[in-house]
């Protein structure tokens, strides 16, 4: 999963209130480097840290996640398309697979 565009939004926020990553560290009691890599999007959704600072920005954590989520799907398949029948078969296909995954 990626979680680059939450990690820029919670930059930006922080940003915004003056607050440097050694601050947020502090307030957290975690390391500069943790906050660092939250920033650059390498956390999982399991990240007390990262779900702390998603609450404190006011960013829904699950929804942004899904949002991305749909958008990383809606681009693959944009790409896999060609265009043609076939591909609209093929794509079914994979998507019917999908959905069976649930």
């Amino acid at each position: 999963m990626n979680y680059k565009s939450i990690g820029q939004k919670l930059r930006k926020h922080y940003e915004e209130i003056g607050m440097t990553q050694t601050d947020i560290a502090i307030k957290h009691k975690c390391t500069q480097g943790q906050i660092n890599r939250i920033f650059s999007g390498q956390f999982t959704s399991k990240s007390e840290i990262a779900k702390k600072l998603s609450k404190e920005a006011m960013i829904d954590l699950k929804s942004t996640v899904a949002t991305d989520s749909l958008i990383s799907v809606f681009n693959e398949v944009y790409r896999l398309w060609d265009g043609s029948p076939e591909g609209a078969r093929k794509l079914k296909t994979i998507l019917s697979s999908i959905r069976s995954l649930k």
